[in-house]
């Protein structure tokens, strides 16, 4: 194709903010003659990519727009094509379009060098159907191309591209998405379908899920598709906007749908930052929150109407169905983090949050300061009534402060992220994890402008260990077991005291050596009435943090052996909570049995076999880390422990705290 090149002025339009009970405040318009209409849209740093359709002659245009300053846009350079430019992607120094020709058997890929954004020059190209659709990875370009199915390109010669692969398995190819080993395409009708493409220049068909639950006459007709695994949302016309989750891509599944309606004319889609973007050509820009996708949210609807859309997570652009591209960015602030602080006594959280995009000179608005809000939780005051709360993250927009106390403020500076330590409610201990709720509202110098972000939580816990046990002695050969005292530590979050037994004045405390925990300061070793045996004690507060261990007593004496229980038993593990191990003691009586110790988590899930067959009488401990069947580190929670053996069923709590 020979190169064209047009030297157009952009034409602009500021316009006030819109409410700012929205998350998005529009910044600017880029307006285009009359008989143009927005196709496809591309953001790559500060520079807007514009596919456009003539309306009078059928023939497409690409236009590249400096955003850099969304109240004022610039034109930068454009390239005319003789078909509809339907979608655009951006890798390096190249453009790669998908164009729908006039009729539809003469669409193409096409590839435009836009190195020099103000002179943008056509390269190679393959004609194919209709193209509808297309991703780049490294060297190759994945084209939904309507009824033929899907193409692959190797696009390393990009003056000759090559047609490397044809996939058929698909009814008419719209938009598609690449997303580690595996190819998202939104079928009309075929709804959601995955192809594995790990191996280049290849597909294989592994799984889709058509979900017809739209009412619409146009509700089967999958428009394109979006990818933030695990989930990816299709958009359809006249059928709303579908979420799936694609865990098990074999077997993709349904699990909520937003608007199923002729009046939900949902098309192209974006998912980033558990938000969905969506282009309606009725209403415009539509935005949910997905941090629940089984119960999406509408966080925003902003006019004018268009079907497409386009996010890198702080500007959005959308257009179509008119002459008009509308600019927006969001406002709020974004919690990044609610992590404890080391070595403290707790009641500490540093809270991360990433800036408004406001906080910067030149805007229409400028941030001037953030205030920290505490969500109130009178049944959390104190850790002994906490119980097990669950993690709070909300929507954006919070109500009014009513339940909310403030914290403090910290001045703006345009710094991308900053940092604050705000305290907690109470301290996580063995009862459970205590969360405090936390939000930053970004303020201005208008009272009535501010963006709060979604409130998000996290817990503190007490770092530093109690003291040494003072005053340790040991009294052997009493004839009731040898004989431990010690005085008590002074440490008010004391929660108990662990004994530890070895062989050697030397030994180290460890789970294998732990005997017993006690909250008094007197201990019998029934299983010891003698010499040669050492001890140590520690202190443990309600945190878990154990202390140093007081010195042990040198002796020598006999080899008296430990008694056989009488009994099966399941005693609490020890630490508890704990991080990252813990050590769980059960006993078998005389004459053994078959034993099985398991944990399960709060929804009764298996997630550890410790033991699973036949036990001798004695006493025994053994340790868990923390992680399942196959190795991986389970999450922050309570588990539970059961011990079952014949005649003998017994269950425990257990936390685990990171």
């Amino acid at each position: 194709m020979s190169k064209i090149k047009f030297f157009l002025m952009a034409v602009f339009l500021i316009i006030p903010l819109t409410s700012l009970a929205s998350g998005y405040a529009i910044l600017g318009q880029y307006n285009l003659p009359a008989n143009y209409d927005v196709r496809s849209l591309h953001l790559d740093g500060n520079l807007l990519y514009v596919g456009l359709l003539d309306m009078n002659g059928s023939t497409g245009e690409l236009r590249i727009v400096d955003v850099s300053s969304p109240a004022n846009p610039q034109l930068l350079g454009a390239l005319a094509d003789s078909s509809m430019l339907v979608d655009i992607q951006v890798q390096g120094d190249y453009a790669y379009l998908a164009l729908a020709g006039a009729p539809h058997t003469s669409g193409s890929m096409r590839i435009v060098d836009v190195s020099n954004p103000t002179n943008p020059i056509a390269m190679g190209s393959y004609a194919t159907y209709s193209g509808r659709g297309l991703d780049v990875a490294g060297d190759y370009v994945f084209l939904g191309d309507d009824v033929p199915g899907i193409k692959l390109f190797d696009v390393s010669n990009k003056n000759a591209p090559s047609l490397c692969h044809e996939e058929p398995n698909s009814i008419y190819a719209r938009g598609v998405v690449k997303d580690g080993d595996y190819l998202y395409l939104a079928d009309s009708p075929g709804g959601l379908k995955i192809f594995d493409v790990s191996v280049p220049c290849t597909t294989s068909y592994v799984g889709g899920n058509p979900a017809p639950s739209c009412k619409g006459p146009g509700c089967d007709w999958a428009i394109d598709v979006a990818v933030e695994w695990p989930y990816a949302i299709l958009g359809r016309e006249e059928g709303g906007l579908q979420v799936f989750d694609v865990t098990n891509p074999s077997n993709p599944l349904h699990i909520s749908t937003i608007g199923d309606t002729i009046a939900n004319n949902f098309r192209w889609v974006q998912l980033i930052n558990q938000t969905a973007f969506v282009g309606d050509e009725a209403n415009g820009l539509r935005v949910y929150d997905l941090t629940d996708p089984y119960n999406p949210v509408e966080t925003d609807c902003l006019p004018p109407s268009g079907a497409v859309v386009v996010t890198d997570g702080v500007l959005v652009a959308w257009g179509g169905g008119g002459t008009t591209v509308t600019l927006a960015k969001y406002g709020h602030p974004t919690i990044l983090s609610v992590v404890d602080v080391g070595n403290d006594q707790g009641r500490q959280v540093r809270l991360s949050w990433m800036r408004s995009a406001y906080d910067a000179p030149g805007d229409s608005v400028l941030v001037t300061g953030y205030s920290i809000f505490r969500r109130q939780d009178p049944g959390l005051s104190s850790p002994f009534a906490m119980g097990d709360l669950p993690r709070y993250r909300g929507p954006v927009g919070a109500p009014q402060l009513a339940g909310w106390d403030y914290i403090a403020s910290v001045p703006a500076r345009g710094d991308d992220e900053y940092q604050l330590v705000v305290p907690t409610l109470c301290d996580s201990t063995d009862s459970g994890i205590c969360w405090s709720t936390f939000m930053v509202s970004a303020v201005t110098s208008d009272q009535f402008v501010y963006f709060d972000s979604a409130p998000d939580s996290g817990y503190s816990i007490d770092n530093i260990a109690p003291g040494v046990p003072p005053a340790f002695f040991v009294v052997y050969n009493t004839g009731r077991g040898n004989e431990l005292t010690w005085d008590p530590v002074p440490d008010e979050d004391l929660k108990y005291y662990k004994i530890y037994r070895g062989t050697h004045p030397g030994f180290t405390p460890a789970p294998g050596n732990l005997v017993d925990m006690t909250t008094s300061m007197i201990w019998n070793d029934l299983e010891y009435d003698g010499w040669q045996v050492f001890y140590k004690v520690t202190a443990v507060d309600d945190a878990g943090n154990e202390g140093d261990p007081a010195g042990p007593e040198p002796a020598t004496g006999t080899d008296d052996k430990p008694a056989i229980p009488d009994r099966f038993a399941l005693y609490q593990n020890v630490p508890n909570p704990f991080n990252p191990t813990t050590v769980i003691r059960y006993d078998v009586p005389s004459g053994g049995g078959y034993v099985t110790l398991k944990v399960f988590d709060v929804a009764g899930r298996l997630v550890r076999t410790l033991v699973d067959g036949p036990q001798a009488a004695g006493v025994n401990r053994i340790e868990w880390d923390g992680t399942n069947e196959s190795g991986d580190n389970v999450s922050t929670g309570v588990y539970f422990c059961r011990l079952t053996a014949p005649n003998y069923t017994q269950t425990m709590r257990m936390t685990l705290l990171k």
